[in-house]
């Protein structure tokens, strides 16, 4: 009879029966297995760490917002503490800040950004001011009851009053051409000022339709474009103000997918117009051919960063420096690093009840935000910090794909010089 062989029984002993090119070419595959699945999860890390603080955009659809673990904001302080700010805007020269602070335009010294003291006030017994702005020693506010009032603030402790014009409308922001005031004024369309005698202003032209609501407007050369809150109308309108008695339209902005949106803010970069809109968040426009404007991206948070109900996006004002946008929008505030139009990242929030004005001093890198019911806050930007934790990430993103080859050389190495045993089939 023919004798039985044993059958092996151990692992070690079916491997040994392998044939030596068989063994070779498992290991070797699921070494390379390993290794692409390693590249795979590392990368993918890798992805997610660079993206930690952006949020996927299409131009055509919302947004998501994504966690935000690394901002440029330092809070340095709040003024003030026991009152509440109702203008819509804000404005800093140097190192004096002018607001409204319940009723009264007021004038507060920020050279020392921790500790805002206030210099002086203007008291007013009643009235909401919608707008603010400085020019020379002069304050030009714009209030809910149709009037342009003018203080003449050269002397910060003895504020006075030196000229006022009614029949303006509801103002709602004030730009300056020389000595012409460009004022968006509600219904009452874009109403231009001659402000060459602060103590008689005198309305020289206008521009208004029955489906313009004026919000908002910058002035560039002989170009006004105005941001329009009439859902009726067109959310961005262009006007030639070459003859500032007759303003014309020559162009317009209305967004194909939603065509009741309304605009409520707008600001100019170079070839970009950044429009903010009720709603439907932040629209960035090519306004190279100034008489039809094409959107290049839409922004929308869809997603509050801190939790909580939805909020509606109301970007009630921009500022932009360098690549950065500054962007106070319902009860948030937001700092974006848009070097990437397609793809803003969000790089500093903050939240506030109804943050209606924001403003940039990039010289000593200070950013003041005006909440409606929260007062003035005061930042320290430190866009280091956001350049360091990108480098970082960058970094890890280079390096993690880099230590995996680096760990399949060695585990090779090693192999072929019998320093570890063979894997198992």
């Amino acid at each position: 009879m023919r004798a039985i062989k044993n059958t092996p029984t151990s692992q070690k002993e079916l491997a040994m029966r392998q044939p030596k090119g068989l063994l070779k070419g498992v290991v070797k595959s699921r070494l390379i297995t390993s290794f692409l699945l390693f590249l795979v999860l590392t990368s993918a890390t890798a992805v997610l760490q660079v993206n930690t603080y952006a949020y996927q955009q299409n131009p055509n659809q919302k947004s998501q917002l994504e966690s935000n673990e690394t901002s440029v904001l330092e809070l340095l302080s709040h003024y003030p503490q026991d009152k509440y700010s109702v203008a819509l805007g804000l404005e800093v020269r140097e190192t004096k800040l002018y607001s409204i602070i319940g009723y009264n335009p007021t004038i507060i010294d920020v050279s020392n950004a921790s500790n805002p003291v206030k210099l002086g006030e203007f008291v007013y017994d009643s009235g909401i001011f919608n707008a603010i702005t400085l020019r020379d020693n002069y304050l030009f506010l714009g209030g809910r009851y149709g009037d342009l009032e003018i203080l003449d603030v050269s002397d910060p402790t003895n504020i006075t009053k030196v000229g006022n014009m009614s029949g303006t409308g509801i103002v709602w922001e004030i730009v300056f051409d020389g000595d012409l005031a460009f004022l968006a004024s509600g219904n009452k369309g874009l109403v231009i000022v001659n402000v060459s005698v602060p103590e008689n202003p005198v309305e020289i032209g206008n521009y208004n339709t029955n489906d313009l609501f004026a919000m908002d407007v910058r002035v560039a050369g002989n170009i006004a474009f105005v941001a329009n809150s009439n859902e009726n109308g067109n959310a961005l309108v262009i006007l030639d103000i070459s003859n500032p008695k007759a303003p014309r339209e020559i162009g317009h902005f209305e967004d194909k997918i939603y065509k009741e949106m309304s605009g409520h803010s707008v600001a100019l970069n170079n070839s970009q117009l950044y429009l903010g809109t009720r709603g439907y968040g932040l629209f960035i426009l090519d306004i190279t051919n100034i008489t039809n404007p094409q959107k290049i991206a839409q922004h929308y948070f869809n997603t509050e960063p801190m939790g909580g109900p939805l909020n509606d996006e109301n970007v009630m004002d921009i500022f932009i420096y360098q690549q950065y946008v500054f962007e106070a929008a319902g009860d948030w505030l937001y700092v974006l690093d848009a070097t990437n139009l397609l793809n803003l990242k969000i790089i500093g929030v903050f939240s506030s009840h109804m943050c209606f004005g924001v403003h940039f001093d990039a010289a000593r890198s200070i950013l003041y935000l005006e909440s409606r019911f929260g007062g003035i806050f005061i930042f320290k930007v430190n866009f280091q910090s956001n350049a360091e934790a990108g480098q970082k990430q960058l970094l890890i993103a280079i390096l993690t794909p880099t230590a995996g080859l680096m760990l399949l050389v060695t585990v090779i190495l090693l192999y072929k010089r019998k320093r570890i045993p063979p894997f198992s089939v």
